[in-house]
């Protein structure tokens, strides 16, 4: 059962929470992946993020998904670049409206080799589905080797999360 509450009174519905008996802006659904290893890439091209991503079926075309993913990545080299990109299936979204050489959702720069970069990723976007929907994070660097919830120094481990929330619209 489905209670909805508006002002003083509440409606009661059967079934699942759906986008059909909630208001706009309710959270349906959430989904979160939890990625507790390190992943290590010297790829100046768009790799996948290993086990970084997570799969949501939509209740309604209208719905929204929230993606919220935070992580952190050090380099070996001073003065590198570390780009994010957040892809639906193979398709990339929130990406900048320009294309230079290094361009994707998100980017850090590292300026001294073994910093720890915290980085995080907001996105809400409009699948426009009911299917299964995969969310995943790729990453590629400028020069040298990038660890994602790792220190290259090989004396920190952290985790990262990708956490999916669809929003009734």
């Amino acid at each position: 059962m489905v209670t909805k509450v508006n002002g003083n009174s509440t409606s009661t519905f059967g079934g699942a929470i759906s986008a059909s008996n909630v208001g706009a802006g309710n959270i349906l659904q959430v989904v979160q992946t939890f990625k507790s290893d390190i992943f290590t890439t010297t790829s100046t091209t768009f790799v996948d993020v290993t086990g970084f991503n997570a799969t949501i079926t939509p209740s309604s075309t209208s719905s929204k998904i929230l993606i919220l993913a935070t992580t952190s990545v050090s380099q070996t080299n001073t003065g590198s670049l570390v780009v994010f990109n957040l892809l639906r299936g193979s398709t990339n979204i929130s990406q900048p409206d320009t294309t230079p050489t290094f361009n994707g959702t998100m980017g850090a720069y590292v300026t001294q080799a073994s910093a720890i970069i915290p980085a995080t990723i907001n996105f809400l976007d409009s699948p426009s589905t009911t299917s299964a929907t995969t969310y995943k994070i790729q990453l590629r660097v400028n020069s040298g080797t990038c660890l994602l919830n790792g220190r290259n120094t090989g004396d920190g481990a952290f985790t990262s999360t990708l956490t999916l929330m669809e929003v009734a619209a």
